[in-house]
């Protein structure tokens, strides 16, 4: 476990066993596998960075964008799985920082995460 901490949230992501452990490397890890509970381990939590899942759903990116409204420096990568364009282009005008369509190749997301704890 390193100094920083990650939460991987969504309903399969967080099943993602090789993806947890290879983050937990780095960083402590915590999950929320329905997205009901990301406000509230955000409040309780000191969070570096978010792997979003999102579903399709609107209230998704919905989310998103109340995350960033109230916690504008906590850095969002989603995970999309029905490919839709809409929902990227609406989840990058809400802050998200980086995306990967699923099926994703979680050692790409790994680096990709500690390239950014380079940097802070």
């Amino acid at each position: 476990m390193g100094k920083y901490c990650v939460m991987v949230a969504g309903p399969t992501i967080t099943k993602d066993d090789k993806l947890v452990s290879e983050l937990q490397k780095n960083a402590m890890v915590l999950t929320n596998s329905d997205n009901s509970r990301i406000e509230s381990i955000i409040q309780n939590n000191r969070i570096d960075l978010i792997l979003f899942e999102i579903s399709g759903k609107n209230n998704d990116v919905e989310m998103i964008g109340n995350i960033k409204n109230q916690f504008p420096n906590i850095p969002i990568i989603v995970m999309n799985a029905n490919g839709d364009n809409e929902v990227m282009i609406k989840a990058f005008a809400s802050g998200v920082i980086d995306a990967f369509k699923k099926p994703y190749k979680y050692y790409l997301i790994v680096e990709r995460v500690n390239a950014l704890f380079r940097r802070l």
